[in-house]
């Protein structure tokens, strides 16, 4: 899969991650709010990610494995961990 945009993510209670992809190359997201959620990112297999706006709350940002090239913007962490490979 190539050239896909997320405007928006909200997860909440969840016990996984809130944005996952697999395969994926070039894959752009505005905006990722994750409260209580299992962790945030998995990109396995995957290149060119950016997530330009993430809120991270009572979790950890956990990029694993590592995507090729990710990016991420504007991270706000409350009560959480920034394990990103960028």
């Amino acid at each position: 899969m190539k050239n896909i945009d997320i405007d928006y993510v909200y997860a909440e209670g969840t016990s996984s991650h809130a944005v996952e992809a697999y395969g994926v190359d070039d894959l752009r997201v505005g905006t990722v709010v994750a409260r209580n959620t299992g962790e945030c990112a998995s990109f396995a297999n995957s290149s060119d990610i950016t997530i330009q706006n993430l809120t991270i709350t009572n979790t950890a940002v956990n990029e694993s494995p590592c995507a090729v090239s990710s990016t991420f913007g504007n991270l706000t962490l409350v009560n959480a961990r920034d394990n990103s490979c960028d």
